[in-house]
């Protein structure tokens, strides 16, 4: 077996291939959404002023809490970030709908272009909130 480690240059950042994406549990992302959380009308998914992604997910349970957690795969000017999913052992079969808030380290914050990739492998850049304009950026 062969194996291949590219290294970056001094910034420190090890940036994994695609196949090594995991998602965890099955969910999906559900895209142009409103969010429920009463923030002026704006569509899912997108990053707040705090800098907490917000996105509306679907997944298969309910009986105990499911967490997300990102995680992230870098470049000098993106970040690709992707949810993992844990149902922490649910075997309930009811279908859930809900906005999540998940907060992103700085070193995604800090990239200018940052996309959120879904399990099924649909990618889409976030739109940030400007608290100047009142508006996110770039539109979806």
């Amino acid at each position: 077996m062969i194996s291949l480690t590219i290294l970056p240059g001094c910034d420190g950042i090890f940036s994994r291939p695609p196949l090594e994406r995991d998602f965890g549990t099955g969910y999906d992302i559900l895209f142009n959404e409103p969010s429920t959380d009463d923030v002026d009308g704006r569509l899912t998914p997108f990053i707040d002023e705090d800098g907490v992604l917000r996105v509306i997910v679907r997944f298969v349970g309910g009986c105990v809490e499911h967490r997300f957690r990102p995680d992230y795969q870098l470049t000098d000017t993106s970040a690709s970030v992707w949810l993992i999913h844990s149902s922490n052992g649910d075997t309930c079969g009811g279908e859930n709908i809900t906005e999540i808030a998940v907060e992103l380290p700085p070193v995604v914050l800090d990239r200018e272009t940052i996309f959120l990739i879904g399990p099924s492998g649909n990618e889409r850049e976030i739109p940030r909130f400007d608290e100047t304009t009142g508006e996110s950026s770039p539109q979806p």
